[in-house]
């Protein structure tokens, strides 16, 4: 029997090549959220075109190293095969989920909502599909600082 120090060494060494070879096994969700953290956090959030701009071409850039793997929805494959990039029918979990991290790095909810927004429209077209990014960014800011399920409820009744 192996020990377990050294399956952990392993998976580590797996986790390591698979974000940063070609050949990553990352879901769209996951390669999406990490593009997002990548540019969030590294990139100035005041010039809102510009910093859309970035999140673009980290979601083509991480996007095209894990497109050879069955994990990606149809419909952002179809968003990056586009050369044009135009917002399209992606899934409203994959943009919920990515826009999930965004309070982690932001300390103002009328910021995290906007640039849940913002991250949203890159991809979607679908007006519900940007709705639920900023709610599900809503919902994890506002469950960080407040105390129980029913505020949490209260405030996110209060703001959408």
């Amino acid at each position: 029997m192996a020990d377990i120090e050294s399956f952990f060494d392993v998976m580590e060494k797996q986790k390591l090549y698979f974000l940063t070879e070609r050949n990553m096994k990352l879901s769209g969700m996951t390669t999406l959220t990490i593009a997002l953290a990548n540019v969030l956090t590294s990139t100035d959030w005041k010039d809102t075109l510009h910093l859309k701009e970035k999140i673009k071409q980290a979601y083509i850039f991480w996007g095209e190293r894990a497109m050879h793997f069955d994990f990606f929805d149809a419909n952002f494959e179809n968003w990056l095969k586009d050369k044009n990039h135009l917002p399209s029918e992606i899934s409203s979990n994959a943009v919920a989920a990515r826009a999930a991290i965004i309070p982690y790095l932001c300390n103002d909810l009328d910021r995290v909502k906007e640039i849940a927004k913002l991250t949203a429209e890159i991809t979607c077209a679908n007006p519900s599909d940007i709705f639920n990014a900023e709610f599900a960014a809503a919902a994890v800011y506002t469950a960080m600082w407040y105390p129980n399920k029913l505020s949490v409820k209260t405030s996110l009744e209060y703001l959408f």
